[in-house]
């Protein structure tokens, strides 16, 4: 697989229907039964109204950069040989706040507002990671 130097998530009861949506290349949340609210991350009761009732629902896949970093050195880490690593927090169409990477960007992209859409990193056979292109260079 492309990304086996990455550290791979814990895949729980509460997030494994997270991580086979990402599996599919197609990310699916949470969505709350009483308020309608998506969140993230997966957890048995809403982070807004404490609900026990959702749905897994496809989203858009599009949002924009709140914030960002570049990592650009990692000695001693898993990121150690890849860097630099430009570390988003991205607030999808959706309303939740995700963090990931930006991938295939110009120094230019990094700005908060940003418009990004999702892409994913096969990592293994089992763990799809999904990370952010900005807008004008997604579909690739």
């Amino acid at each position: 697989m492309s990304d086996s130097w990455r550290p791979l998530p814990v895949i729980t009861r509460d997030s494994e229907a997270f991580w086979a949506s990402t599996r599919a290349h197609e990310m699916r949340l949470q969505r709350c039964g009483r308020c309608h609210k998506f969140r993230f991350y997966p957890s048995e009761a809403c982070h807004f109204c404490a609900s026990l009732d959702y749905e897994w629902i496809p989203i858009s896949g599009k949002g924009t950069i709140h914030t960002w970093s570049v990592l650009e050195r990692a000695k001693g880490t898993p990121y150690e040989h890849h860097t630099p690593i430009a570390i988003i927090l991205v607030e999808l169409e959706e309303g939740p706040i995700v963090m990931s990477n930006l991938i295939d960007y110009e120094e230019q992209d990094l700005a908060i507002d940003r418009r990004v859409t999702i892409d994913y990193e096969d990592v293994t056979d089992e763990v799809t990671v999904f990370v952010f292109r900005p807008e004008h260079t997604a579909g690739g």
